[in-house]
């Protein structure tokens, strides 16, 4: 696609947000599309994913007691931006990242709103569902292995749990924001090693802030409920809260991106096709003119 009237130059070195708009459109379609074994399939390996950073994480706490506060809380978000880099990267669908791209061709009017309905339910489900299964799964390898106990377990839901419902819908929705942006990026993103980064520092971000990620949160207290860290009550109280504040998150930053960031440029095209509307019809007007001249 060349630039100018033609559209934005996708070889640009920065790519225009109508372009990032229309591909991550474009793959939502796809995605609402796909039959549900797919997406089921594809969301369980997602929640695995990312319990194999919960796991990591763990295992980074129950090793690093003689880390200074600081470096080990660096140490812990990036072992748990690990499995949200392994998920991503591998193409698998995780929740909050459809929270944002899935609900565009809706706004736009290209899908219905049940069908976006039935991909959230079948991402959300399969990824608590991975998630779960994984977070029991490596806290029993973990005893097995003698990798990490109920003390490291304790480290890593600490911050997250016990705290009033208020702090956990704003941090889950700040979570579910940054999810967003970060879907907003990837997309963005060049190649793959942009794309990296970009999980990197977001996840990172989420996980150094102790802001609630509802499929985070299902593999790290399932490793901990198995542990016996924290009460079945409170992993499920957390996950109602992250949940909800995940998916308000993500969906303010669609409706931002399609009725703010976009605005400007559909005024703009509004504009630009008139002035080639008034353009045709003087040039119309100026030719009439000239035959009854002649």
């Amino acid at each position: 696609m060349a630039g100018g009237l033609n559209g934005p130059d996708p070889s640009a070195p920065f790519k225009p947000h109508r372009l990032i708009f229309e591909q991550e459109t474009s793959q939502a379609v796809d995605e609402l599309r796909r039959p549900a074994i797919g997406l089921l399939a594809s969301g369980a390996i997602a929640g695995a994913a990312i319990g194999i950073g919960a796991f990591a994480a763990a295992a980074v706490a129950a090793h690093a007691a003689d880390v200074p506060g600081l470096y080990l809380r660096l140490l812990l978000s990036s072992a748990l931006a690990v499995g949200f880099i392994i998920a991503i990267m591998g193409r698998t669908d995780v929740f909050t990242e459809y929270t944002t791209i899935a609900i565009f061709p809706v706004l736009i009017g290209t899908a219905p709103l049940g069908s976006l309905l039935r991909l959230w339910a079948y991402v959300y489900a399969s990824n608590v569902v991975g998630a779960a299964a994984f977070g029991m799964l490596a806290a029993r390898l973990a005893l097995e292995l003698q990798l990490f106990d109920r003390a490291a377990a304790a480290m890593l839901v600490e911050g997250l749990a016990g705290h009033p419902y208020w702090v956990l819908g704003i941090s889950a929705f700040v979570a579910g924001w940054l999810m967003g942006l970060l879907s907003w990026l990837i997309t963005a993103g060049r190649d793959t090693i942009s794309q990296v980064f970009f999980i990197g520092i977001v996840t990172g971000l989420i996980g150094f802030a102790h802001l609630h990620h509802c499929v985070s949160w299902t593999a790290e207290g399932a490793l901990a409920l198995s542990l016996g860290a924290v009460t079945l009550q409170e992993v499920a109280r957390v996950l109602v809260w992250a949940t909800l504040g995940n998916a308000a998150g993500g969906v303010v930053f669609a409706v931002m991106v399609r009725y703010g960031a976009l605005l400007g440029d559909d005024d703009k095209r509004g504009r630009d096709r008139d002035r080639r509307e008034d353009s045709a019809q003087l040039r119309h007007g100026s030719g009439s003119t000239d035959e009854r001249s002649e």
